[in-house]
C-alpha cells in the first residue's frame, strides 16, 4: 500500500478525536473577530475583615453585556455589568442591599475551541446601600470605588451560548469611616457563574 494511502487512512481516523478535544486544523488557528453578547447570572459575594459585618457568602442576581476582540488565540473582553451583593450587621442580623456596577477589562486566550480562559482588573461602583428592615441609606459607610483581579473561564456549550466561571479578589479597602464603631478592613471577593448569549461573531 502507498504511503500516501496510509497517511490519508490515518488522518481520516484521527479527525474524529481532533474534533471531539476542539483541536481542528481551523479550530487551532481561527477566534472569532469581534463577539457581542449579554449575559446574566449570580454573583456569590464575600466581604472580609469587618468588626462590624458579618461574612457568610451571600447570592445576589447579576447581568449586562459585553464585547470582545480577538485575533488568532489571543483577544480582548470589556464587560458592563450590574450585581447586587449582600452585607449583614453582627449585632443586629440586619441585612444591607448592595448594588454594584462591573466594568472588566479582561485578556482572553483560547486553550481549546471551546473552553477560553482570562483575566485582568475589574473596576467596580457602588452604587446604593439600602438597610432592608428600615430601608435607610448606608452610602455614607462605604468607599464607592474598588479595583479587583479576576481569573476564569468560558465553556462554549454551542454557537450562541456558554457558560462561565470567574473569580474576583478585591483589593481596596471599602470602609469609609475607619472607626471605633466601623472598624477594619472590609474587602470583597466574589465568585460569578453566568450564560452568556452572542448576537454575532
Amino acid at each position: 500500500m502507498k504511503p500516501t494511502i496510509i497517511i490519508g487512512a490515518l488522518s481520516l481516523l484521527a479527525s474524529p478525536a481532533w474534533a471531539q478535544l476542539g483541536l481542528t486544523s481551523k479550530a487551532r488557528h481561527t477566534f472569532p473577530g469581534i463577539e457581542i453578547g449579554v449575559k446574566a447570572g449570580v454573583n456569590i459575594q464575600r466581604t472580609s475583615g469587618s468588626t462590624v459585618w458579618a461574612s457568610p457568602f451571600t447570592t445576589g442576581p447579576m447581568g449586562g453585556a459585553y464585547a470582545s476582540f480577538a485575533k488568532g488565540n489571543i483577544g480582548w473582553r470589556a464587560e458592563l455589568l450590574g450585581k447586587m451583593g449582600w452585607v449583614q450587621y453582627k449585632s443586629s442580623g440586619e441585612d444591607v442591599k448592595c448594588i454594584y456596577i462591573d466594568v472588566p477589562i479582561l485578556a482572553e486566550y483560547r486553550i481549546l475551541d471551546v473552553v477560553t480562559v482570562h483575566g485582568g482588573p475589574v473596576y467596580t461602583y457602588m452604587a446604593s446601600a439600602r438597610g432592608m428592615t428600615g430601608g435607610s441609606k448606608l452610602n455614607m459607610l462605604f468607599n464607592k470605588h474598588d479595583i479587583s483581579l479576576a481569573v476564569g473561564a468560558d465553556v462554549r456549550v454551542n454557537k450562541r451560548f456558554a457558560v462561565q466561571a470567574r473569580y474576583l479578589n478585591g483589593f481596596m479597602n471599602l470602609n469609609k469611616l475607619d472607626n471605633a464603631i466601623y472598624g477594619g478592613s472590609w474587602k470583597n471577593s466574589c465568585l460569578q457563574l453566568t450564560l452568556g448569549y452572542r448576537f454575532f461573531e
